[in-house]
């Protein structure tokens, strides 16, 4: 995932995250078809909004005008534990 997406070798333990993230909602033969995930909660796993690792993105800006910038380019890394939301890389930051 690292290699194909360009991003900088820093973010491999981001990578490594994502990956366990996508295992544990993957069906596997040791649990009959099910996932992780839904074995532990009971729930299916909603991957609606999956993208691939590393996927360019446009995040809207709250402060943007009609003469500036309404978006800001970044690199999607994953979905956030903590909050509703996704885990965006900023090459310039």
């Amino acid at each position: 995932m690292l290699h194909s997406s360009g991003l900088p070798r820093t973010l491999w333990a981001e990578a490594a995250r994502h990956a366990v993230w996508v295992l544990n909602r993957t069906s596997t033969k040791s649990l009959d078809g099910k996932t992780p995930l839904e074995a532990a909660t009971g729930k299916k796993p909603d991957l609606q909004d999956l993208r691939e690792w590393g996927d360019k993105v446009w995040v809207r800006l709250e402060k943007g005008n009609k003469l500036g910038g309404r978006v800001r380019e970044g690199q999607w890394i994953g979905v956030s534990e903590k909050k509703k939301g996704f885990r965006i890389y900023w090459p310039d930051a």
